[in-house]
């Protein structure tokens, strides 16, 4: 005697009793196919899985597009926002603390851009979230630094008191001795701008003989250099005069926002002539 049995199967979410021929004879159980609908919602469901396998991970990122790569900007520059490996047309936003705003949409493959330039309201530090459909960009947050314009430059100046230094030295007539000298000096200062965002970094000096100096640090944006004739002569005198000789300074500044070197070479000249005493 043949019969049919019914056996509760469930696929996704709905439960379907499929019926399963059974032989008399041999006892052998027939092949069981689940509904067009169940097929259609298992795909569904393995649809959603791999589609949430593939995690969007957003990146974000600032450029300096005056000054070329930097985190830092100066007012006036210009800057441009780049969004990669976003989902698709999902919604841009940007959060600081205390607010977010909408920014607009990925395109097609998930890529955004938003260009614009630093304006007086916008000199601080910044720290930004930026999010694609919900989904946090990284770093997070996003930090960049806006300084004043006027921070861009060290506003050095530097200059040598006199710009040549002048010695007499003053012979025996009668025997050819050296006796006296009136000996030359000068200073070489340089200043920077207090308001702004340099520090005095160092110096290099190129001093000829016969010529000393010394420097002394009178302030964090001031400093000062003393030269001096040493008085010191070759033993034969004879074709000596005049001398000329010289010195140089190199003034060293640096940035501390960028960290530019900024350098002034400030000559001062050395003029030793004789007289008979």
């Amino acid at each position: 005697m043949a019969f049919r049995s019914r056996f509760p199967r469930t696929i996704g979410n709905e439960t379907h009793s499929a019926p399963l021929p059974v032989s008399a004879l041999g006892g052998t159980i027939g092949v069981f196919h689940a509904p067009r609908k169940a097929v259609l919602v298992m795909c569904m469901v393995m649809g959603t899985l791999a589609s949430g396998a593939l995690a969007q991970t957003p990146s974000v990122s600032i450029t300096n597009t005056t000054r070329g790569g930097h985190t830092v900007f100066y007012v006036g520059d210009s800057w441009t926002v780049s969004i990669t490996g976003g989902a698709a047309n999902a919604a841009v936003q940007v959060c600081i603390p205390g607010s977010c705003s909408p920014e607009g949409y990925t395109d097609g493959s998930g890529n955004y851009t938003l260009s614009g330039y630093m304006s007086s309201g916008d000199v601080g530090t910044w720290n930004e979230t930026w999010s694609v459909g919900g989904v946090t960009a990284t770093p997070d947050p996003l930090t960049f630094y806006v300084y004043p314009s006027s921070a861009a430059s060290c506003n050095l100046s530097s200059g040598a008191v006199p710009p040549v230094m002048y010695s007499l030295d003053f012979i025996d007539a009668y025997s050819g001795y050296l006796v006296y000298q009136s000996l030359g000096s000068g200073t070489i200062s340089a200043t920077l701008d207090p308001s702004g965002y340099c520090l005095m970094y160092g110096d290099s000096w190129d001093i000829e003989w016969p010529i000393a100096g010394q420097r002394t640090i009178l302030s964090n944006y001031v400093d000062q250099w003393a030269f001096w004739d040493t008085g010191a002569r070759p033993l034969n005198l004879n074709g000596f005069y005049p001398y000329i000789s010289g010195a140089v300074v190199g003034v060293v500044a640096i940035n501390v926002t960028n960290g530019d070197f900024w350098i002034v070479n400030v000559p001062i000249g050395l003029y030793i002539d004789y007289t008979y005493w």
